[in-house]
């Protein structure tokens, strides 16, 4: 028996873009993990250590990026996410401005009436719910004690109000 209340039935664009960083969050999260069980080799890794950790930067990159998309969605303005950044804000908007642009178009397109899932981000194919919900599962799943994290829906609960 299922006591899930129901899902939220649209996310709007700061939501959305909320989701996102949450999913791009966990990528980087899982692949941290994967590289925490390690030993010593008996000649080394012969560099595979350095690319995962290089691929881990990738990732890494790819949430900062998500987080100032949805830094802007929240109405955040360049000043707060230059600071943030350590940087000037007219670096920060000439350094960030087309990600977020690209952002809000692929947004605009995958809200659309017709699109092609193959030219979007991973996170704006199928239902934003559905992808809510296994971030949902995800977050309990590896939630930690000191975690502000409550209740079974601590993703959707946040992108929905609740």
């Amino acid at each position: 028996m299922n006591h899930d209340p129901p899902p939220p039935a649209t996310f709007g664009p700061a939501a959305m873009a909320h989701l996102a960083l949450a999913t791009t969050a966990r990528v980087a999260s899982d692949y941290s993990r994967s590289l925490v069980p390690t030993q010593p080799g008996r000649h080394g890794y012969g560099g595979l250590i350095t690319a995962a950790a290089v691929q881990l930067g990738r990732l890494v990159d790819d949430v900062l990026a998500a987080a100032i998309v949805a830094e802007r969605a929240d109405g955040v303005g360049w000043d707060e996410i230059a600071d943030a950044l350590g940087i000037d804000p007219d670096r920060a908007r000439e350094q960030w401005a087309t990600t977020v642009a690209r952002w809000d178009t692929d947004l605009a397109r995958a809200t659309g009436p017709a699109h092609d899932d193959d030219q979007l981000p991973d996170v704006l194919t199928g239902p934003p719910t559905v992808r809510a919900r296994e971030l949902d599962r995800w977050a309990t799943r590896h939630r930690e004690p000191a975690d502000l994290l409550e209740g079974p829906h601590p993703v959707t609960d946040t992108l929905s109000g609740g």
